[in-house]
């Protein structure tokens, strides 16, 4: 009867540490592209992190980026929805225009239904189901 409780014990413990470590591995919800006279600092201000987290996050071996370079990032994301405008996007998420462009590299206002958008700024919540 101890041996059974203790390995439904484990089993629950190998269950909850699934839910909460793994989640926290896939947590950087969003990729940015490296834009021309980024540097990860800037990157970093924009997604409310360092450079020197982005640098880990990367895997990279040190603070060299190029333009075209996909960096994974830490942020909410946005599905564009039927009358949004990136305006009202960045309204109702509390983050300016500009700051809503440059974490997009979106520098016209042509956005379309199911398109997903970075919130710069924000972090992503785990959560625990």
């Amino acid at each position: 009867m101890k041996i059974l409780k203790s390995i439904r014990k484990a089993f629950v413990f190998a269950v909850f540490t699934a839910m909460v470590v793994l989640p926290a591995k896939s947590a950087f919800a969003a990729t940015y592209t490296v834009a021309s006279g980024d540097s990860l600092y800037v990157i970093g201000k924009l997604f409310n992190t360092s450079a020197s987290v982005l640098q880990s996050t990367n895997n990279l071996s040190n603070n060299i980026i190029y333009p075209g370079q996909n960096l994974k990032v830490s942020c909410q994301v946005y599905t564009v929805k039927s009358g949004d405008t990136l305006y009202l996007i960045s309204k109702n998420k509390g983050v300016s225009l500009t700051a809503l462009r440059k974490a997009n590299n979106k520098y016209d206002d042509k956005i379309y239904p199911g398109q997903i958008l970075n919130i710069p700024g924000s972090s992503v919540q785990l959560q625990l189901v």
